[in-house]
């Protein structure tokens, strides 16, 4: 055996194709696409009357965007203190916590 080392690819998608292939991708995208439908429900753009929206759901929602698109691009969910921080807002966003008002 020869002395190489193997790196991974350079964003996120590349590496779950490599890694899982098809089903991987298809995985990937219905959660980014779930958890956008979950953060754009509590912003009150596009409501005809005005709910009451989490303001911590909304700076939840916005702080783990940040991660995952930058993900998409560089292999930011790798290092460790971002996969732990958007491991954390993850568990807040879908505990239901209710909302004090």
């Amino acid at each position: 055996m020869g002395a190489s080392f193997a790196e991974r690819a350079h964003n996120d998608p590349l590496q779950i194709a490599i890694e899982a292939g098809v089903p991987g991708l298809v995985l990937a995208a219905a959660f980014m696409l779930l958890i956008g439908m979950q953060a754009a429900r509590n912003f009150l753009i596009w409501r005809r009357r005005p709910l009451r929206d989490d303001p911590l759901q909304s700076v939840i929602a916005v702080a783990l965007a940040v991660p995952l698109l930058h993900a998409w691009v560089d292999y930011s969910l790798r290092t460790m203190a971002v996969s732990v921080m958007a491991g954390l807002l993850l568990a807040y966003k879908g505990s239901g916590q209710p909302a004090s008002h």
